[in-house]
């Protein structure tokens, strides 16, 4: 059988802060694995206008291939493939869906994160080709420098808790910070550089610098930059996590006053935490600005909470619960007369059968959608299979 666990690999560099691994650990040979996750949503009380309560279902696959290719006793370098196949929209926003707050990327604050292109119904998605290069002081990373075609959410705004829609949670506003305009096609995969440092076990300094379109011409124009700041801590020995960042976005965009007219950049900030608060409990929180001038929104916050092991016969088994709020602009608000704040809940508990085999029945509740308090709020239900093979 194929190595499985790919994904601990994958893991390790995404939430760079992983400094406590060796070299060695890294240098295990060739790896190939795949993911395959199946969704279906649907909703109750769903106006007719939006299709009214009709089903939803998307299929993703994920191949992955990677690779060593150069280590010596104090360095590793990698190369990493990841091709993904997408079948299907899901419940669409404005089609499937009441309209909900839109990033001036494209995308939505709900509900189905797995879906890999929004722009396209069926897609073959080339999401990432990195090299990686990692140096190791006394068996300790000290520094990482990744360039390719990148996914721009897996090195910036991670959270323990809150960050994949495999297993995780659904809704966007979940996954990453919805109030970080990221750059990049489809969803957000593009060419770009990344590099950490990591000065103790304890901190860690990343700067990212991507192509803002997601394309391969004109690399060093329209870019979007990044840079983010992490802690990590262990108070009474729980794990937690604390990262703050600053994020430009140098593209044309639209300005909510005036949709005719176009403003250069988009600029924000943000915080990410986690942090366990017992051996099965932990809590989260994101917290996001960005430039009411050109987005439909300018603040956006979530919180939740993840347990494992709710159920004493089920110790694998994880609840998790969050709450997430959108405040439009005043800009927007102007132009549209929408007024109120969208309120986002979700709630999932994944049942695990096989460390590679997980179904997960989940819930969404939308109020105000986009802003709208005369909108009918808007309630969601699902089921996700996921397998790793």
């Amino acid at each position: 059988m194929r190595h499985l666990r790919v994904g601990a690999i994958v893991l390790l560099v995404a939430y760079g802060m992983a400094t406590e691994g060796s070299a060695a650990e890294l240098l295990e040979g060739l790896r190939t694995s795949g993911a395959f996750t199946g969704i279906l949503q649907g909703t109750i009380g769903n106006p007719k206008q939006f299709r009214g309560d009709r089903p939803q279902g998307t299929l993703s696959t994920d191949l992955f291939v990677e690779t060593p290719v150069v280590s010596t006793p104090d360095s590793v370098s990698l190369f990493f493939v990841n091709v993904g196949i997408q079948k299907g929209r899901g419940l669409t926003p404005g089609d499937s869906l009441p309209t909900l707050f839109k990033s001036p990327n494209g995308q939505f604050t709900g509900p189905n994160n797995d879906v890999q292109n929004f722009r396209e119904e069926n897609a073959v998605n080339f999401k990432e080709a990195r090299y990686e290069y990692h140096h190791f002081e006394g068996g300790i990373r000290q520094f990482r420098f990744v360039v390719g075609q990148l996914d721009l959410t897996k090195d910036f705004d991670t959270n323990q808790f809150a960050n994949d829609q495999a297993f995780q949670f659904l809704g966007q506003i979940f996954n990453n910070n919805i109030a970080i305009d990221f750059g990049g096609q489809a969803n957000f995969f593009g060419p770009g550089i990344v590099a950490n440092y990591y000065p103790t076990p304890f901190v860690g300094l990343s700067a990212g610098y991507y192509q803002g379109e997601g394309l391969f011409e004109d690399l060093l124009n329209h870019p979007f930059m990044i840079v983010e700041g992490d802690v990590r801590v262990r108070p009474f020995g729980l794990l937690g996590n604390y990262r703050a960042y600053a994020w430009e976005r140098d593209t044309l965009h639209r300005t909510q006053q005036d949709l005719t007219v176009f403003r250069s950049r988009n600029r924000g900030v943000g915080l990410s935490f986690d942090q366990k608060v017992s051996g099965s409990i932990g809590v989260w929180t994101r917290l996001g600005v960005q430039d009411a001038r050109v987005s439909q929104f300018d603040k956006s916050g979530s919180v939740g909470v993840e347990w494992v092991g709710p159920l004493e016969s089920r110790p694998n088994d994880v609840w998790g619960s969050g709450y997430g709020v959108t405040v439009g602009g005043p800009q927007y608000r102007a132009r549209t007369g929408l007024n109120e704040s969208e309120h986002y809940l979700e709630t999932y508990y994944r049942i695990v059968t096989h460390k590679n085999f997980q179904v997960s029945p989940d819930l969404q509740y939308i109020i105000n959608p986009g802003g709208n308090g005369a909108e009918r709020s808007v309630l969601m239900y699902g089921v996700r299979l996921h397998v790793n093979f």
